[in-house]
């Protein structure tokens, strides 16, 4: 069998040759996972305000 490996679909994927880092930026790996913890904290509040916002106009009267 060559290098390919058999997926969850059941084709056939060749292996990755390097998992994706992040040392462009200048981050650690640790660091790398406290910044994305931190950024789908805020990107969570900004979905339940954007969805606040978005209905809010129902509730006008006048």
């Amino acid at each position: 069998m060559t290098e390919a490996a058999l997926n969850v679909n059941g084709t056939m994927e060749k292996p990755r040759a390097k998992e994706r880092t992040f040392t462009k930026l200048g981050y650690t790996k640790s660091e790398t996972q406290d910044l994305v913890k931190a950024l789908n904290i805020l990107l969570a509040n900004y979905a339940v305000h954007h969805q606040k916002l978005r209905n809010f106009h129902w509730n006008v009267t006048g």
